[in-house]
């Protein structure tokens, strides 16, 4: 059932390509419920990132979801429930982003 530690049958094989390791952080950095995820297998790297935040846009509360990347977690991406909150806010920055230290 399970593949030995120095064999990798083929669906061992196939796991490695798709599975994935979640964790939760109950808060990080004033941050509620921040999910990681890593490879099945990763041994090195700090994973992806992702926390959904309700964010106020143009007068409007809207739930953003936020994606980071890295030691900190920093913010690359956020993303919006309908093309048209894409386009209204392809650049936005809000308060809870996580940003990348500059020299």
């Amino acid at each position: 059932m399970f593949d030995e530690p120095d064999t990798i049958s083929a669906t061992g094989e196939a796991r490695q390509k798709v599975w994935m390791a979640v964790s939760v952080s109950p808060s990080w950095q004033g941050i509620k419920d921040m999910v990681n995820i890593r490879g099945w297998y990763q041994s090195a790297g700090d994973g992806t990132f992702y926390y959904v935040n309700t964010q106020t846009v143009a007068g409007q509360k809207i739930e953003v979801l936020t994606q980071g990347a890295g030691a900190q977690a920093w913010t690359d991406t956020h993303w919006f429930r309908s093309l048209p909150l894409v386009k209204a806010n392809a650049s936005a920055h809000f308060d809870s982003d996580i940003d990348r230290p500059t020299d």
